[in-house]
């Protein structure tokens, strides 16, 4: 069963760390320097070419997928509603990708990754669990 807990949090860590460094960190930038600063997000337009109403508030709630929710992940705060965001923003992704014949490996990991998670929660060793250990000690 430790092994399984360090696995999930190897997993958490590792591609939610990935995850935010490459993804989510830039489109949230560009989303805050959009909403905020009236600056130009190419991002809303290819939303728009997507077909999506509110092509500034799903361009949004994408960034937000790639960076809060992945924050959560990593500390394993919320994690299953967390991952369930994020898989929806990458199966999006993975389809976008697929549909313009685009190499589409690296959204589809992240699906998986999200799925997987979704599935099993974030382990042991998690913010979720440490709080739920802790209340249930002040409770006795």
């Amino acid at each position: 069963m430790q092994r399984i807990d360090l696995g999930l949090l190897l997993l958490r860590v590792g591609f939610g760390t990935v995850l935010a460094a490459l993804h989510g960190a830039s489109r949230l930038a560009s989303a805050f320097g959009h909403h905020f600063g009236n600056e130009p997000w190419s991002f809303v337009s290819y939303v728009e070419r997507m077909g999506f109403p509110f092509p500034g508030a799903f361009a949004a709630a994408s960034a937000l997928s790639e960076s809060v929710a992945v924050a959560l992940v990593i500390a394993g705060m919320f994690t299953r509603t967390a991952s369930l965001l994020i898989a929806g923003n990458f199966t999006v992704a993975t389809i976008s990708e697929a549909a313009q014949g685009d190499p589409y490996e690296l959204p589809a990991l992240y699906l998986f990754w999200a799925a997987v998670l979704m599935m099993t929660g974030p382990g042991r060793y998690s913010l979720e669990t440490w709080l739920a250990q802790r209340r249930h000690r002040v409770a006795r």
